[in-house]
């Protein structure tokens, strides 16, 4: 059977290709976690896969205060918005989800909530003219994620429903978005979680105080108690989370 189709410029995996490559990525994995062990006796591994916004700008800075409290687990992030098997293609998972709080073989816990309100750059907010509500928002460039829905919404929660959006650049990632703030190219949504720091270095301002609620992060981990590296992760993501939103 084909387990490739040509395209343009490319290829394409067939469905039976797709379901040969999700075997494979599995056992291949669980292979690499084996063959580590086998390697560094003694050591512990653990794989997190992260949302890619969460991941770059609230996980990795503080990766190593996990480290530093357990130095014996060697610890491999990849970030992805795609959800893995916890327990086989990662040892556990940090997920949002707008409205879902469950997975199929596997248990979540609420890691944050994920509420949402502009940020720009301090010399952009003095270079614009007085924004007295968020109405006047018209007046600057909007950096959108993925699509306009989430600006909508968070109008919506300012009382504007139906506000008409201006045009601005789309980036595929918050992340992305959030760093074009930074920069002063425009006003993004920011989330707790991922502004922090730069709220707090004065990187980052809000011009208004208004939230959006855009669903909720989940750590997502192998169904039953599990003991060991998985389990300290979680217990101190879950602190390292709470101390990050004590702020807000």
């Amino acid at each position: 059977k084909p387990l490739f189709r040509r395209l343009h410029r490319r290829v394409a995996l067939t469905a039976e290709g797709a379901r040969l490559a999700e075997f494979l990525t599995g056992n291949l994995d669980a292979l690499a976690a084996l063959l580590r062990e086998l390697r560094e006796p003694g050591a512990a591994s653990l794989h997190v896969s992260v949302e890619p916004a969460l991941a770059a700008r609230w996980l990795a800075p503080r990766l190593g205060r996990f480290r530093a409290l357990h130095t014996g687990v060697e610890v491999s992030l990849s970030s992805s918005p795609s959800l893995v098997r916890v327990g086989v293609e990662a040892d556990l998972a940090i997920r949002w989800s707008m409205e879902r709080a469950a997975w199929p073989g596997a248990r979540a816990v609420r890691l944050a909530e994920a509420t949402s309100f502009p940020v720009m750059a301090p010399a952009l907010l003095a270079a614009t003219a007085a924004l007295a509500e968020p109405a006047d928002l018209a007046r600057c460039t909007l950096l959108f994620e993925e699509d306009r829905g989430y600006w909508a919404a968070w109008f919506a929660a300012a009382g504007l429903p139906g506000f008409p959006l201006p045009r601005g650049p789309i980036f595929n990632d918050l992340a992305l978005a959030i760093d074009a703030a930074v920069r002063g190219e425009g006003v993004a949504l920011g989330e707790p979680a991922l502004v922090a720091e730069d709220l707090a270095a004065g990187r980052l301002v809000r011009p208004f105080p208004q939230t959006a609620h855009l669903g909720s992060y989940w750590l997502v981990l192998p169904e039953g108690g599990q003991a060991g590296p998985v389990s300290a992760f979680a217990d101190w993501a879950l602190a390292e989370m709470a101390s990050t939103l004590a702020g807000f």
